[in-house]
């Protein structure tokens, strides 16, 4: 046995000490008491309703009785699972399956490296890439003097690529070294318990090879900044946003406002009823007539144009009727000048 075999042995042995001393703390299978009584209950109201007759009642009880008793299979079923699941946990690891673990590491992974004293064993993974965007090799570390702990391993960026939100993250599923582990969860849990290293490791690696924009702490979409407000697409780094609702927009999208010259979004801007050009909200009135939108220099005395000249159409016809009407008046009353009326 060579000295890198010799070493490679050690580490195994400290490791299979290491998963001796794990408590693993094993919760005791809930068995399904509520359904039971659930499905005796109604197995009784079943009976009673086809006692006296109640068809319609014993047809409902039945199907209440059958509903119940599919829940308690599938509970039972759930413990049943729990139990084996137990089984498997707590076998004892010989070291020959620890050192063996070790080498096919070794043979997944070009750099394979541990610290005994730090109680460490590190694996690198070649460049990680997703949806196009490149974010560098991660280092894989565990820590097997603390197996017992939650999370007894971290993943670190070689090369970090961090999100424009937040500097922690610099993988869709990694925060601060910590790994979002998803449906990894368990097989991973079992993996450590069960001394199984190399699967711990290719378990790990798997997650970080894959991207699921639903749990993810930054959406690869929203990598370097937020989503436009307009287009949609990925805003740089460095980039605008709207005046009025503060929202991002990227450098093809956002019109200004005529009058303030402020940045406006989609769902900001509005044009005058008149001119149509573009404005903000602040830019615009009411016309008293029309209730349109329109900017200062389209309106006069609060009205547009178009009121103000139906204003004063309605005026003028309202001068010419007065006028007709007066005319009218004074013809009657210089027809009647000088007449006395004679009775008949």
């Amino acid at each position: 046995m060579n000295h890198r075999e010799r070493e490679l042995f050690r580490v195994a042995w400290r490791i299979q000490q290491a998963l001796q001393t794990v408590e693993v703390q094993q919760p005791i299978p809930v068995l399904p008491e509520i359904s039971w009584a659930d499905a005796l209950k109604w197995r009784r109201l079943w009976q009673i309703s086809r006692q006296h007759g109640w068809s319609m009642a014993a047809v409902e009880c039945r199907e209440e009785l059958r509903c119940s008793l599919q829940v308690l299979v599938g509970q039972a079923q759930t413990a049943i699972q729990q139990l084996q699941d137990q089984d498997t946990e707590t076998r004892d690891v010989p070291i020959r399956d620890v050192y063996e673990e070790l080498l096919a590491l070794q043979s997944e992974f070009d750099n394979t490296v541990w610290d005994i004293p730090q109680q460490t064993l590190c694996v690198m993974t070649e460049p990680i890439e997703l949806d196009d965007v490149h974010f560098g090799p991660f280092k894989i570390v565990l820590h097997w003097g603390c197996l017992d702990s939650q999370k007894p391993y971290e993943v670190i960026a070689q090369e970090p690529y961090r999100a424009a939100s937040d500097d922690e993250v610099t993988h869709p599923h990694v925060h601060a070294g910590s790994l979002c582990e998803g449906d990894g969860k368990t097989p991973i849990r079992k993996a450590l318990r069960q001394g199984r290293l190399c699967d711990f490791f290719l378990l790990v690696r798997q997650i970080l090879q894959t991207y699921n924009a639903s749990s993810a702490f930054v959406r690869i979409a929203e990598w370097d900044g937020k989503s436009c407000m307009d287009c949609g697409d990925s805003c740089q780094r460095e980039t605008s946003h709207c005046d009025n609702c503060n929202g991002h927009l990227c450098s093809e999208c956002g019109v200004s406002c005529a009058a303030c010259d402020g940045l406006l979004c989609n769902e900001c801007r509005g044009a005058c009823h008149g001119c149509h050009d573009t404005y903000c909200g602040e830019c615009v009135s009411n016309c008293a007539g029309c209730s349109h939108s329109f900017c200062q220099e389209c309106l006069t005395d609060g009205e547009c144009d178009e009121c103000r000249k139906a204003a004063d159409d309605s005026a003028e016809d309202g001068l010419a009727a007065k006028a007709a009407y007066e005319t009218a008046d004074a013809t009657v009353h210089s027809v009647g000048l000088g007449q006395t009326l004679v009775p008949t």
